[in-house]
Protein backbone atom coordinates (compact mmCIF):
# COMPACT_ATOMS: atom_id res chain seq x y z
CA UNK A 1 0.00 0.00 0.00
CA UNK A 2 1.24 3.55 -1.34
CA UNK A 3 1.64 6.20 1.80
CA UNK A 4 0.14 9.08 0.19
CA UNK A 5 -0.33 11.30 2.94
CA UNK A 6 2.85 10.87 4.60
CA UNK A 7 2.61 12.20 7.88
CA UNK A 8 -0.76 13.89 7.04
CA UNK A 9 -4.17 13.91 8.22
CA UNK A 10 -7.31 15.44 6.73
CA UNK A 11 -8.52 18.61 8.43
CA UNK A 12 -12.39 17.43 7.25
CA UNK A 13 -13.84 14.97 4.16
CA UNK A 14 -16.91 15.81 2.64
CA UNK A 15 -20.14 14.47 3.84
CA UNK A 16 -22.98 12.65 2.10
CA UNK A 17 -24.61 15.28 0.91
CA UNK A 18 -21.89 17.45 -1.22
CA UNK A 19 -21.18 16.34 -5.00
CA UNK A 20 -17.97 14.55 -4.62
CA UNK A 21 -18.02 14.47 -8.68
CA UNK A 22 -14.42 14.96 -10.23
CA UNK A 23 -14.31 15.03 -14.20
CA UNK A 24 -11.04 13.61 -15.94
CA UNK A 25 -10.15 14.91 -19.34
CA UNK A 26 -7.44 12.77 -21.38
CA UNK A 27 -6.04 13.12 -24.65
CA UNK A 28 -3.71 10.96 -26.69
CA UNK A 29 -0.24 12.62 -27.02
CA UNK A 30 0.50 13.73 -30.24
CA UNK A 31 3.40 11.63 -30.51
CA UNK A 32 1.88 8.34 -30.28
CA UNK A 33 -0.59 9.83 -32.84
CA UNK A 34 2.16 10.21 -35.30
CA UNK A 35 3.64 7.24 -34.76
CA UNK A 36 0.41 5.06 -35.33
CA UNK A 37 -0.43 7.16 -38.60
CA UNK A 38 3.00 6.26 -40.04
CA UNK A 39 2.47 3.05 -38.85
CA UNK A 40 -1.16 2.76 -40.71
CA UNK A 41 -2.59 2.20 -37.96
CA UNK A 42 -6.23 4.03 -36.78
CA UNK A 43 -5.75 5.84 -33.60
CA UNK A 44 -9.14 5.61 -32.82
CA UNK A 45 -10.59 8.34 -30.58
CA UNK A 46 -8.08 11.22 -29.30
CA UNK A 47 -9.35 12.83 -26.94
CA UNK A 48 -12.72 12.18 -24.73
CA UNK A 49 -13.91 13.15 -21.27
CA UNK A 50 -15.10 11.06 -18.07
CA UNK A 51 -16.95 12.27 -15.11
CA UNK A 52 -16.18 10.00 -12.06
CA UNK A 53 -18.72 9.90 -9.23
CA UNK A 54 -19.45 8.40 -5.86
CA UNK A 55 -20.17 5.42 -7.40
CA UNK A 56 -16.99 5.04 -9.20
CA UNK A 57 -14.75 6.22 -6.26
CA UNK A 58 -16.62 3.64 -4.47
CA UNK A 59 -14.79 1.14 -6.58
CA UNK A 60 -11.52 2.28 -6.05
CA UNK A 61 -9.01 0.86 -3.56
CA UNK A 62 -7.90 2.79 -0.30
CA UNK A 63 -5.23 4.54 -2.07
CA UNK A 64 -7.34 5.80 -5.01
CA UNK A 65 -9.56 6.89 -2.38
CA UNK A 66 -7.20 8.54 -0.07
CA UNK A 67 -5.68 10.00 -3.54
CA UNK A 68 -9.22 11.58 -4.79
CA UNK A 69 -9.53 13.06 -1.09
CA UNK A 70 -6.41 14.96 -1.60
CA UNK A 71 -7.84 16.11 -4.90
CA UNK A 72 -11.27 17.11 -2.87
CA UNK A 73 -9.59 18.86 0.33
CA UNK A 74 -7.67 21.11 -2.64
CA UNK A 75 -10.68 21.78 -4.55
CA UNK A 76 -9.44 20.14 -7.53
CA UNK A 77 -12.37 19.07 -9.65
CA UNK A 78 -11.25 19.29 -12.91
CA UNK A 79 -7.87 17.03 -14.38
CA UNK A 80 -6.36 16.43 -17.67
CA UNK A 81 -4.29 13.00 -18.39
CA UNK A 82 -2.07 12.93 -21.22
CA UNK A 83 -2.31 9.24 -22.76
CA UNK A 84 -1.07 6.95 -25.33
CA UNK A 85 -3.82 5.30 -26.02
CA UNK A 86 -8.33 5.91 -25.42
CA UNK A 87 -9.33 5.75 -21.79
CA UNK A 88 -10.92 2.71 -21.38
CA UNK A 89 -10.79 1.06 -17.75
CA UNK A 90 -10.69 3.11 -14.45
CA UNK A 91 -7.78 1.44 -13.65
CA UNK A 92 -5.69 3.80 -15.70
CA UNK A 93 -7.22 6.96 -14.01
CA UNK A 94 -7.17 5.94 -10.38
CA UNK A 95 -3.19 5.15 -11.09
CA UNK A 96 -2.93 9.01 -12.66
CA UNK A 97 -5.10 10.59 -9.94
CA UNK A 98 -2.81 8.36 -6.90
CA UNK A 99 0.39 9.88 -8.80
CA UNK A 100 -0.90 13.59 -9.09
CA UNK A 101 -2.13 13.25 -5.42
CA UNK A 102 1.46 11.83 -4.49
CA UNK A 103 2.67 14.65 -6.12
CA UNK A 104 0.64 17.61 -4.46
CA UNK A 105 1.34 16.00 -1.06
CA UNK A 106 5.20 15.87 -1.77
CA UNK A 107 4.62 19.62 -2.44
CA UNK A 108 2.76 20.87 0.84
CA UNK A 109 5.49 18.69 2.82
CA UNK A 110 8.27 20.68 0.90
CA UNK A 111 5.87 24.20 1.52
CA UNK A 112 5.43 23.69 5.24
CA UNK A 113 8.99 22.57 5.43
CA UNK A 114 10.08 25.83 4.67
CA UNK A 115 7.55 27.98 5.71
CA UNK A 116 8.03 26.40 9.37
CA UNK A 117 11.78 26.88 8.89
CA UNK A 118 11.57 30.65 7.21
CA UNK A 119 9.24 31.18 10.33
CA UNK A 120 11.64 29.81 12.91
CA UNK A 121 14.54 31.41 11.59
CA UNK A 122 12.60 34.79 11.45
CA UNK A 123 11.52 34.29 15.46
CA UNK A 124 15.02 34.06 16.13
CA UNK A 125 16.26 37.42 14.40
CA UNK A 126 13.14 39.43 14.94
CA UNK A 127 11.93 38.77 18.63
CA UNK A 128 11.42 42.53 19.04
CA UNK A 129 8.14 42.48 21.20
CA UNK A 130 10.05 40.56 24.06
CA UNK A 131 9.61 42.94 27.20
CA UNK A 132 8.64 45.66 25.18
CA UNK A 133 4.91 45.61 24.36
CA UNK A 134 4.82 48.43 22.00
CA UNK A 135 2.61 49.12 19.11
CA UNK A 136 5.33 47.57 16.61
CA UNK A 137 6.25 44.91 19.20
CA UNK A 138 2.25 43.43 18.95
CA UNK A 139 2.23 43.84 15.37
CA UNK A 140 4.94 41.85 15.36
CA UNK A 141 3.84 39.40 17.09
CA UNK A 142 0.59 38.91 15.71
CA UNK A 143 2.37 38.27 12.39
CA UNK A 144 3.90 35.04 13.61
CA UNK A 145 0.26 34.07 14.99
CA UNK A 146 -1.70 34.92 12.20
CA UNK A 147 0.80 32.21 10.30
CA UNK A 148 1.01 29.32 12.69
CA UNK A 149 -2.93 29.56 12.19
CA UNK A 150 -2.92 29.52 8.72
CA UNK A 151 -0.59 26.60 8.51
CA UNK A 152 -2.78 24.87 11.18
CA UNK A 153 -6.36 25.96 9.22
CA UNK A 154 -4.99 24.27 6.29
CA UNK A 155 -6.60 21.36 4.61
CA UNK A 156 -3.87 19.17 6.48
CA UNK A 157 -2.82 18.59 9.48
CA UNK A 158 0.90 17.34 10.37
CA UNK A 159 0.93 14.74 12.81
CA UNK A 160 4.37 14.43 13.33
CA UNK A 161 5.79 16.08 16.14
CA UNK A 162 8.13 19.15 15.77
CA UNK A 163 9.75 20.04 18.96
CA UNK A 164 11.23 23.44 17.83
CA UNK A 165 7.86 24.32 16.25
CA UNK A 166 5.74 23.62 19.17
CA UNK A 167 8.42 25.71 21.21
CA UNK A 168 7.79 28.66 18.92
CA UNK A 169 4.20 27.98 19.16
CA UNK A 170 4.70 27.88 23.27
CA UNK A 171 6.78 30.69 23.37
CA UNK A 172 3.80 33.04 21.37
CA UNK A 173 0.74 31.97 23.63
CA UNK A 174 2.71 33.43 26.33
CA UNK A 175 3.84 36.66 24.50
CA UNK A 176 0.16 36.57 23.21
CA UNK A 177 -1.26 36.81 26.87
CA UNK A 178 1.35 39.77 28.62
CA UNK A 179 0.68 41.38 25.27
CA UNK A 180 -3.20 41.29 26.21
CA UNK A 181 -2.92 41.75 29.81
CA UNK A 182 -0.43 45.20 28.56
CA UNK A 183 -3.46 45.91 26.18
CA UNK A 184 -6.11 45.45 28.96
CA UNK A 185 -4.34 47.53 31.70
CA UNK A 186 -3.76 50.75 29.19
CA UNK A 187 -7.18 50.53 27.11
CA UNK A 188 -9.70 47.73 28.47
CA UNK A 189 -12.41 48.93 30.49
CA UNK A 190 -13.35 47.70 34.24
CA UNK A 191 -14.90 44.69 32.87
CA UNK A 192 -12.14 43.44 31.49
CA UNK A 193 -9.46 44.53 33.82
CA UNK A 194 -11.34 42.71 36.34
CA UNK A 195 -11.75 39.66 34.37
CA UNK A 196 -7.92 40.04 33.37
CA UNK A 197 -6.69 40.45 37.42
CA UNK A 198 -8.89 37.48 38.42
CA UNK A 199 -6.73 35.14 35.97
CA UNK A 200 -10.83 34.56 33.72
CA UNK A 201 -10.24 36.19 30.63
CA UNK A 202 -9.77 33.44 28.99
CA UNK A 203 -14.03 32.99 29.84
CA UNK A 204 -14.90 35.81 26.92
CA UNK A 205 -12.13 36.55 25.05
CA UNK A 206 -14.47 37.93 22.49
CA UNK A 207 -15.29 40.57 24.68
CA UNK A 208 -11.41 41.94 25.00
CA UNK A 209 -11.10 40.98 20.75
CA UNK A 210 -14.09 43.43 20.10
CA UNK A 211 -12.71 46.30 22.19
CA UNK A 212 -9.62 46.18 20.66
CA UNK A 213 -10.80 45.66 17.52
CA UNK A 214 -12.86 48.85 17.83
CA UNK A 215 -9.74 51.12 18.39
CA UNK A 216 -7.67 49.45 15.97
CA UNK A 217 -9.83 48.96 13.20
CA UNK A 218 -12.72 51.82 13.90
CA UNK A 219 -15.57 50.90 11.39
CA UNK A 220 -14.81 47.01 11.31
CA UNK A 221 -16.90 44.21 12.65
CA UNK A 222 -16.26 41.00 14.53
CA UNK A 223 -17.35 38.01 11.89
CA UNK A 224 -18.65 35.21 13.56
CA UNK A 225 -18.12 31.18 12.93
CA UNK A 226 -19.94 30.61 9.57
CA UNK A 227 -18.86 33.81 7.88
CA UNK A 228 -17.77 32.93 4.35
CA UNK A 229 -15.89 35.45 1.75
CA UNK A 230 -15.72 35.81 -1.59
CA UNK A 231 -12.34 37.89 -2.77
CA UNK A 232 -12.85 40.88 -5.64
CA UNK A 233 -9.43 40.98 -7.36
CA UNK A 234 -10.96 42.67 -10.52
CA UNK A 235 -11.85 46.38 -10.62
CA UNK A 236 -9.92 46.93 -7.59
CA UNK A 237 -8.96 51.29 -8.48
CA UNK A 238 -12.96 51.52 -7.53
CA UNK A 239 -11.89 50.18 -4.34
CA UNK A 240 -8.64 52.35 -4.37
CA UNK A 241 -9.52 55.51 -1.65
CA UNK A 242 -10.92 52.38 0.90
CA UNK A 243 -7.88 50.35 0.67
CA UNK A 244 -5.19 53.61 0.93
CA UNK A 245 -7.24 54.09 3.74
CA UNK A 246 -6.02 50.86 5.13
CA UNK A 247 -2.27 51.27 4.74
CA UNK A 248 -2.04 52.89 8.41
CA UNK A 249 -4.27 49.98 10.10
CA UNK A 250 -2.23 46.83 11.26
CA UNK A 251 0.81 46.15 9.13
CA UNK A 252 1.01 42.54 9.82
CA UNK A 253 -2.80 41.93 8.38
CA UNK A 254 -3.57 42.00 4.39
CA UNK A 255 -6.75 43.26 3.79
CA UNK A 256 -8.80 42.35 0.40
CA UNK A 257 -11.91 43.92 -1.25
CA UNK A 258 -14.57 40.70 -1.42
CA UNK A 259 -18.07 39.96 -1.79
CA UNK A 260 -20.14 38.53 1.91
CA UNK A 261 -23.83 38.13 2.89
CA UNK A 262 -25.25 39.01 5.97
CA UNK A 263 -28.67 38.50 7.42
CA UNK A 264 -30.72 37.85 4.51
CA UNK A 265 -29.51 35.19 2.07
CA UNK A 266 -30.90 37.68 -0.70
CA UNK A 267 -28.62 40.39 0.22
CA UNK A 268 -24.77 40.53 -0.33
CA UNK A 269 -22.33 43.17 0.10
CA UNK A 270 -18.74 44.63 -1.65
CA UNK A 271 -16.86 45.24 1.73
CA UNK A 272 -13.07 45.07 3.13
CA UNK A 273 -11.76 42.06 4.99
CA UNK A 274 -8.67 41.22 7.55
CA UNK A 275 -8.10 37.43 7.77
CA UNK A 276 -6.10 37.15 11.09
CA UNK A 277 -6.77 40.09 12.94
CA UNK A 278 -4.96 39.25 16.17
CA UNK A 279 -3.51 36.15 14.79
CA UNK A 280 -6.89 34.13 14.61
CA UNK A 281 -9.93 36.09 13.81
CA UNK A 282 -11.89 37.75 10.78
CA UNK A 283 -12.75 41.24 10.78
CA UNK A 284 -15.61 43.01 7.82
CA UNK A 285 -16.22 46.44 6.75
CA UNK A 286 -19.35 46.59 4.52
CA UNK A 287 -18.83 49.63 1.32
CA UNK A 288 -21.90 48.90 -0.04
CA UNK A 289 -24.91 46.05 -0.99
CA UNK A 290 -26.69 44.35 -3.63
CA UNK A 291 -29.75 42.13 -4.31
CA UNK A 292 -28.76 38.90 -5.38
CA UNK A 293 -30.98 37.46 -8.34
CA UNK A 294 -33.81 35.56 -7.62
CA UNK A 295 -32.82 31.56 -8.22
Amino acid sequence: MREILKGFVFSRIPDEIEDMSLRVEWRVDSRKVLELFCSGCDPGDLFGEIELNYYDLAKFSSEGREAYLVHYVEGIRHLSMLVERKITDLKEIESFIINNASKIVENKITELRNLKSNLLISFEKNKKFTNNYNQDASYNLYYYIRYINLVETANYQDIRIDERWEYLKWILSKEEATDRSYWISEHGDDYLKLLDSQGKIENNLLAYVTQRMKMELPGFYLADLDFKYTKITHNLKAFEKHLIYLDNLLSYLDFKVATFTLGSKKRKFIGLIGDGYLGKYIVYKPIHSFELPND
